[in-house]
């Protein structure tokens, strides 16, 4: 319950682009090509700037973050929640006395457990769900830009070419007879 509470508090004070649980940290810059001289020619330009955008996409994917924790959290919390009802429903069902009975505490502190796991894992595929949305988008609007800038030459379908027929048949021999047998 204690990881539980400060993966919460951390999570509420994170600026905007930062997770906590699957995220790798990213690097874009570190892929970058070199960049060309100035007395390079100006088709050149546009490649470069299409290894930038290349780049960018990169950077983007690795941006983009990763719904694992958040899938992991509601399900395990909707496991060890629904384990808590079951047992408050068994305490119900087999004490009608009154009293505090095992089933009773044990199905009171999994429902405790499980709920705020569901409640955590929701709201964090929420907030991920409007960043891979926006991450999205961008990345669609970089690959557009991306197919402007290169050129699209129509390829030509690939004609079918048979083998060819002087091809000699496998060789086919008999069994060796040359080889030493053992006898007993």
């Amino acid at each position: 319950m204690l990881a539980l509470t400060l993966v919460v508090l951390s999570q509420i004070g994170a600026p905007q682009g930062v997770h906590l649980l699957d995220d790798a940290p990213l690097f874009a810059q570190a892929d970058a090509p070199p960049p060309l001289l100035p007395s390079a020619a100006p088709a050149s330009e546009a490649q470069v700037s299409a290894q930038q955008l290349q780049v960018d996409l990169d950077a983007l994917k690795r941006q983009r973050p990763g719904l694992g924790g958040g899938i992991a959290l509601v399900s395990a919390g909707g496991t060890v929640a629904l384990l808590g009802v079951l047992y408050l429903a068994v305490s119900s069902a087999a004490f009608f006395g009154g009293g505090l009975n095992p089933f009773l505490i044990v199905g009171a502190v999994c429902l405790g457990v499980g709920l705020p796991l569901v409640a955590i894992g929701v709201w964090l595929l929420y907030n991920r769900m409007e960043e891979r949305k926006r991450i999205d988008d961008e990345t669609k609007s970089l690959r557009e830009q991306l197919q402007r800038m290169r050129p699209t030459t129509p390829q030509q379908p690939r004609q079918y070419a048979p083998p060819p027929s002087d091809i000699p048949p496998p060789q086919v021999r008999g069994p060796d007879t040359t080889i030493l047998m053992a006898q007993f």
